[in-house]
């Protein structure tokens, strides 16, 4: 989820640019759209990891991804720079859903013994996707044109919601490396809950 979110953050790169000229764009407003992410990723953050900690982390998960796909959808079918400006706003705030919620799973999920190595293989995983969506993105839109190059990753986003959304809830473990299924039903654990670490 997160390598996704990453990659459908930079693949934008290579292509927003120009097609945003295309629209009447100038450079001003080609600025506005790259940094309407930021903007909604700073919002957002605080109150999606309150959510996630209020109605658990799978429900957070699957909104940031449906959010994310739902943006991806409004690149591919944008015909002016507002719809640009608002796909990303969107964008931004799925990061923002994903991001909190999914670290604090990580955190959720291992104990100390493992926590670490596990947020630093996710933090790993996000400069991947850094690193990889603006070759995506201008591969496929050498090859297949502007709308495919966020379908696809509409799509890819939509699978992996669709798979928090119907995934069995997991368990955590105990700082000695015991399963401790949550009393909740999968989602934080709270004090008294037996997956609470």
């Amino acid at each position: 989820a997160i390598f996704t979110d990453m990659m459908a953050y930079s693949l934008v790169i290579p292509v927003l640019p120009s097609y945003a000229m295309s629209l009447g764009a100038d450079r001003v407003t080609i600025g506005v759209i790259f940094g309407a992410f930021s903007v909604a990723l700073l919002a957002c953050s605080i109150p999606a990891g309150l959510l996630s900690d209020r109605t658990g982390r799978r429900p957070i998960m699957v909104l940031g991804m449906l959010a994310l796909a739902a943006a991806s959808v409004a690149f591919a079918l944008s015909a002016n720079v507002a719809v640009l400006v608002a796909a990303r706003l969107v964008q931004g705030a799925s990061g923002a859903a994903t991001w909190s919620a999914g670290l604090a799973l990580l955190a959720d999920t291992y104990g100390p013994g493992e926590r670490g190595a596990k947020l630093g293989l996710a933090l790993s995983v996000m400069s991947i996707g850094m690193l990889l969506g603006p070759v995506f993105g201008g591969v496929v839109y050498d090859h297949l044109g502007y709308a495919p190059t966020f379908v696809l990753p509409a799509a890819i986003a939509c699978a992996i919601g669709l798979a928090f959304a119907v995934s069995r809830p997991g368990s955590a473990r105990s700082p000695e490396g015991r399963g401790a299924t949550f009393s909740n039903g999968g989602t934080a654990p709270h004090k008294g809950d037996a997956g609470y670490l």
